[in-house]
């Protein structure tokens, strides 16, 4: 753990925590009790009042790390949550998952830990482990719909737009149907679903269409509308809609956009 040995170095040295791996990617002035801690039986995460952080995840300036129920930072592959992960020590973390050609495993590498950590922090808020997956679902879509506010934004989405619209709403709890769809769409990826945000029309209450945004999220092998914002304001449930059943049809999809950490 090149890494984490680095910081804990300079933590005892000089008082000041350095992250990172080769080259030192930042660092932060605090105490040198908050940070990386080599115990006996591993590398563990102090906190301000002295405690340790246990069965979460950890962004540190980009790194990303998964402590467990010991607090002790764990590396290789690993199952969380029912989702497969490779840990390295670095903090760099991938995603496996069968290849749709030949079923064996592909790792996708997390580009976004502050967004994952988040998006984990809402589901380990609001989900138990009693629920279903569906009702995780629900509760994580209901989290967006309670959780935030509209907030007018006439600009239209373009370029890699979808996981900085969730985090926005996800940490502000402000935003408009494409950041509203982008905070679904992104905790259903984060329990593990088939998920993307879709753009296009949607029918105005004054006549004629107007721009939308809404999540996609694929049940069984079929993808179903799940419109957050469109709930809150009319009070109409529309959690897992087919195209042909939503209340306030013709939806109108002209793109999809993928969703990924």
């Amino acid at each position: 753990m090149y890494g984490i040995r680095k910081l804990l170095a300079g933590a005892a040295l000089t008082g000041i925590i350095f992250w990172g791996t080769g080259d030192i990617a930042c660092a932060a002035e605090t105490a040198p009790v908050i940070g990386f801690v080599q115990a006996q039986q591993g590398v563990m995460w102090q906190n301000a009042d002295g405690s340790f952080l246990q069965d979460d995840w950890l962004e540190v300036c980009g790194l990303l790390y998964h402590l467990d129920e010991n607090g002790y930072i764990q590396t290789g592959q690993v199952m969380i949550d029912g989702i497969s992960y490779d840990l390295s020590p670095e903090g760099i973390v991938q995603i496996l998952k069968p290849s749709q050609d030949d079923g064996t495993m592909e790792a996708v590498a997390i580009s976004d830990p502050a967004l994952f950590v988040r998006v984990n922090g809402i589901i380990k808020a609001v989900t138990t482990a009693d629920m279903t997956d569906l009702e995780k679902l629900r509760a994580c879509y209901q989290y967006v719909r309670d959780a935030s506010k509209y907030k007018r934004d006439t600009a239209t989405p373009a370029g890699d737009w979808t996981g900085t619209y969730a985090m926005e709403i996800l940490t502000t709890g402000r935003g408009n149907c494409y950041r509203y769809a982008s905070g679904v769409a992104y905790l259903a990826k984060g329990l593990g679903f088939e998920a993307r945000v879709a753009t296009g029309t949607v029918r105005s209450l004054k006549g004629g269409q107007t721009p939308h945004g809404w999540a996609e999220i694929c049940l069984d092998g079929s993808w179903y509308v799940f419109d957050a914002v469109m709930e809150g304001s009319r009070h109409v449930d529309m959690f897992g809609r087919t195209y042909e059943n939503y209340r306030y049809a013709p939806l109108m999809k002209e793109a999809e956009w993928e969703v990924r950490f």
